[in-house]
Formats: structure tokens, C-alpha cells, sequence
């Protein structure tokens, strides 16, 4: 009668190595102590191969709530207890992590059904909020503002983001992109621009906030990783892992004044604080140059559940443990770099099996008729852009005149004709874009001439949308049809930087 699987993932912390170890069928519920006596025979086993086990992620599932009671693991608003003494090595500590992802849907969840947190007068005081409510209300606003915008102040969210099912409740994305730095930029802008009441910067500050510790708890590059190569911004990255245990150990859910403690707030505080104590040991003790604390979370054994999910949605007991074994030896058909033979370039059967895009050479000749036939149709066609998505839209263009910059090898001319000079004035739609820099100058400012060329692109893309459906070769039908409307702008066409 098993309804759940157990699955035991050994996983590396300097190498990007992970292995199933362990399985099991279990019931609606399994008894703490059961977990425990399993996660002790893995590391001693692991141990007994020169494996040395850091750390314990997992869910905040009840069963695994369980285990932590049986180990000691606990944190509540006196105390929190976050490792023990290692099993094999009592002079070494083994911690316990709440796995980041799940705490992440988790608190989109908490913001959902409770509509507002209320976050201490000390934060308030230090960082000169006008109001201590976060409010799930304001997000509101900002996606009524933008329901009809093409160009979104905040992408990726609107009023079904602010709502929870079964199926969106199991997905990280849709809490990642609520909980996000884009959004409070969003509400900057309503306040700065729009005449938006200033209690949306609070909520924009809990944002950017929540946004920064899920980015540390998750890092997954050198460059943002907890290091001492960069002191300065090691130190404040600590200092704010530190803030942020504080601001969940008071935090209130609801307008209450009383609010009772939320497993929510121990999981955030026992991962934050494992964290903290695990990483002085890497970087001091074991002299690791930098800790992506990503190789701390379980999103290798979700990305295992999601490939068995894949192929059987609900699979039965009998499904998972053969998809489980197939998935599990799948990884042994990769090519080794110590091979004695060449790298065999083929494919397997069932993707050489894939159908193959077909070219109608009738395409090329028709899409000449298609232009001339469409084109005064555009013409004639007002396209009215509001200054909210011009202000994106001027985002936009500079994240596309530095993709430019990137990947293609542009002329000094070409650079400077397209970029805001320091002799230029700001552009007027520039607000966003100076909201959303995180540091002076980060972010690319383009000058007035090739705003107004991508204004044009922009408009002539807007009218081609409603003949799309007739359009057989579309993509040079948008080309030609933006070129024609685009060559009064004078851009330079080194390298067809224009194109």
C-alpha cells in the first residue's frame, strides 16, 4: 500500500557529482526515528569511503520534520538548533539545511493566504520605510496597471501569479518570479512615476530582500559565492545572512498583532544559519576558495523526480522503481574523457526518430506578394505605446544594443552612435532604467536616435501582429516590413549592426 517514495541522493560540494544511494516505499507517514537510523547507515557507509558528508538537505515535510526531532533539530523563537555532533567524528559538526527552493514556494504560499506580513519597527527605522505592511495588495496593483501592456514593468507575473493550486504550489518558478527583484522595481516605479502611494516601497523592500538571500543561498557561480577573496563583499554578505535571521524572527503573518510561530520562519532562520556556520569551516578550516551554497539545496533530487514525472505523472510503485533504475543507469551512456576510442557522434534511435522541419521553396517566391499586398495595411495603422512601456522598452533596448556589444565585434563608430554620450541629456523614459540599476552605470543607457529606431520596431511589429496569421514566411516578412518603416534612422551598417 505505498503512496510515497523515499529517495537518498549523495551529492559533492567541490565537484558536480551526484549519485542515488538508497530507495524506499513508504506510507502516508514514517516515523522519525526510522529516517534517522537510515541517514546514519548512509554516511557511515559514505564515511567508510573516504566521502566526507557535510550537511543534510531536505524538504519541510512532516516525515522530515520527524527525522529533525529525532536528531535535536529545532528552531523556534527562543532557540534554534541547527547540527549535532558528526556520527563518525565527534570532534566535526553535521548540519541540517531546509532545502531554499521548497522555503521559497513555501513563504509565496504564506503570502497568499495571510495577504500581509508585518515586518519589525527596526527595519523600518533603518532603512526609512513609510509603513511596516507588506502587502500581497500592492503586487495587485501592479499587474491591474500593466494587464494590458505589451511590455511589462514586471515580466512574468500577473493576477494568476498571486493565486495557488495543487500544481503551480510544486513549481519554483512561479514563487521565484513573485519573489523578485523585477516586481519591486515595478513598484518603485508606480510610486516614482505613476502616483502610487508610498506604502508600496515597503513592499518592495521586503522583495528585493527575500529576492538577495534566495540569490545567496542558491549561488551557483565564483563570482557571487561566499568567499574571503573579495572581503568587502564577503563581509556583506554575511552581515545580511545575519539581518535576515532577525526580520523572520520577527516577522508577523497577518494584520494581527499576535502571530503565532510558522514553520516557514524555522526553516529559513536553520538553512540561513547552517549556512553561516557551514561556510567558515569550508573556507577557514578546509580552505576552499569559494562555497556555492547551490550544491547545498536538493534540486538534484527534484530535477530525479521531475525525469520520473516526465515519463509517468503519477507513476505506481512499480513505475518508479523502474524509471528510477533506468534514469539512475542513464548517466553510465555518457562519453568518458579517458575513453581509448573516438566520440561516437550518434544519436539514439528514438531521437534519430524526430521529424525534421521541411522548406517549401514556394515560400521565397510568395513572400514578395505578401509584402506589397500587406504593407499599406500597416501604414495606415495607429499605434498608441503608453510611457509605462516605453520606460520597458528603453530597458529593453539597452539590454539589446549590449547583447549587440557581446556577441558581435562593433566598431568604436557604431558603439558611440548608439550609446547616451556624457554630453547627452537622459532620456525621458530612462526612469526604469535608473530604478533597476543596482550599482552606477551597470546597466546600458542608449541615446535618444536609437530609442527612437527601436520605438519604430517596436510600432511596426504591433501592426504586422494582426496579419501574422496570414503571413506564410513570417519572420522575413517582419524583416522586411521593420526595414522599410526603420530606414529614415540613420545607423551606422558596419558589420550590419543595423540589421
Amino acid at each position: 500500500n505505498a503512496t510515497h517514495a523515499l529517495v537518498f541522493m549523495l551529492a559533492g560540494l567541490t565537484g558536480r557529482w551526484k549519485q542515488t544511494v538508497a530507495y524506499y516505499f513508504t506510507g502516508n507517514s514514517t516515523k522519525g526515528h526510522v529516517l534517522k537510523d537510515i541517514i546514519l547507515e548512509i554516511i557511515r557507509l559514505a564515511e567508510n569511503m573516504s566521502l566526507q558528508v557535510q550537511a543534510i538537505t531536505t524538504d519541510m515535510g512532516p516525515v522530515n520534520q520527524a527525522m529533525w526531532k529525532s536528531f535535536g533539530i529545532y528552531s523556534n523563537r527562543k532557540n534554534t538548533i541547527n547540527s549535532i555532533p558528526h556520527p563518525k567524528d565527534s570532534t566535526r559538526k553535521l548540519f541540517f539545511i531546509a532545502d531554499v527552493p521548497h522555503l521559497c514556494k513555501n513563504l509565496r504560499k504564506m503570502f497568499i493566504a495571510h495577504k500581509v506580513f508585518i515586518i519589525d519597527d527596526y527595519f523600518v527605522k533603518k532603512y526609512s520605510l513609510p509603513s511596516n505592511a507588506v502587502k500581497l495588495e500592492h503586487i495587485t496593483q501592479l499587474c491591474e496597471h500593466q494587464s494590458d501592456h505589451e511590455l511589462k514593468l514586471a515580466t512574468k507575473i500577473n493576477s494568476d501569479s498571486l493565486e495557488t493550486d495543487h500544481f503551480n504550489g510544486m513549481k519554483v518558478s512561479p514563487a521565484y518570479c513573485l519573489l523578485n527583484r523585477k516586481v519591486a522595481d515595478g513598484l518603485k516605479y508606480l510610486v516614482a512615476e505613476e502616483g502610487f502611494e508610498k506604502e508600496l516601497l515597503t513592499t518592495s523592500w521586503f522583495l528585493i530582500t527575500i529576492h538577495k538571500w534566495f540569490d545567496l543561498m542558491t549561488c551557483r557561480s565564483p563570482k557571487f559565492a561566499l568567499s574571503l577573496i573579495n572581503q568587502k563583499q564577503y563581509e556583506e554578505a554575511v552581515r545580511f545572512l545575519e539581518e535576515i535571521i532577525k526580520l523572520l524572527e520577527t516577522l508577523r503573518f497577518g494584520s494581527d498583532k499576535q502571530s503565532a510561530w510558522k514553520p516557514i520562519q524555522s526553516g529559513i532562520i536553520l538553512a540561513t544559519k547552517s549556512v553561516l556556520e557551514l561556510h567558515v569551516i569550508l573556507l577557514k578550516e578546509k580552505n576552499y576558495k569559494f562555497v556555492l551554497t547551490g550544491r547545498l539545496t536538493q534540486d538534484c533530487l527534484e530535477n530525479l523526480f521531475s525525469s520520473v514525472r516526465i515519463r509517468q505523472a503519477v507513476p505506481s510503485p512499480l513505475q518508479f522503481e523502474r524509471h528510477l533504475k533506468l534514469i539512475t543507469v542513464s548517466q553510465y551512456l555518457r562519453e568518458t574523457s579517458t575513453s581509448s576510442y573516438d566520440e561516437d557522434d550518434r544519436e539514439f534511435l528514438g531521437d534519430f526518430f524526430e521529424k525534421g522541419t521541411q522548406i517549401n521553396n514556394n515560400i521565397i517566391e510568395h513572400e514578395y506578394k505578401e509584402i506589397e499586398l500587406f504593407t499599406p495595411l500597416i501604414g495606415k495603422m495607429e499605434i498608441n505605446i503608453c510611457k509605462s512601456e516605453k520606460n520597458s522598452l528603453y530597458h529593453l533596448s539597452g539590454y539589446i544594443v549590449n547583447k549587440v556589444m557581446t556577441l558581435d565585434k562593433v566598431c568604436t563608430d557604431c558603439v558611440s552612435s548608439l550609446l547616451l554620450s556624457e554630453e547627452d541629456s537622459p532620456n525621458s523614459y530612462s526612469k526604469l532604467l535608473k530604478i533597476k540599476e543596482y550599482k552606477q552605470d551597470c546597466l546600458t543607457k542608449v541615446n535618444d536616435k536609437c530609442f527612437t529606431f527601436m520605438l519604430i520596431l517596436e510600432e511596426t511589429f504591433r501592426a504586422c501582429q494582426i496579419v501574422l496569421p496570414d503571413i506564410v514566411n513570417t519572420k522575413d516578412f517582419l524583416s522586411a516590413s521593420m526595414s522599410s518603416k526603420a530606414e529614415a534612422v540613420i545607423v551606422p551598417t558596419c558589420r550590419e549592426t543595423k540589421k
